[in-house]
């Protein structure tokens, strides 16, 4: 099954989106739907929880109770070249 999508854009912006259609060798609608369908898989992805093994997790949690690395302290604490 498919549907379709209408959209209204002026001039300028048609004319920039089949500039890059033609420099990757499609077609206008194939470029529009190929990049909304990449943007929209980011921003899913953006917001999936991800799995890792116990042992990896165990890790993680490790390393956020573990007391910091002094250099990470020392950059902490030093004054802000702009707070002068």
């Amino acid at each position: 099954m498919s549907a379709s999508i209408s959209l209204r854009i002026d001039d300028s912006k048609r004319s920039l989106i089949d500039r890059a259609a033609a420099i990757v060798g499609t077609n206008r609608t194939a470029f529009i739907l190929n990049n909304a369908m990449k943007a929209a898989q980011d921003v899913i992805l953006d917001q999936t929880l991800f799995q890792v093994s116990d042992e990896k997790w165990n890790d993680f949690v490790a390393a956020l109770d573990a007391p910091p690395d002094q250099n990470f302290v020392k950059f902490m604490n030093k004054q802000d070249p702009w707070g002068k």
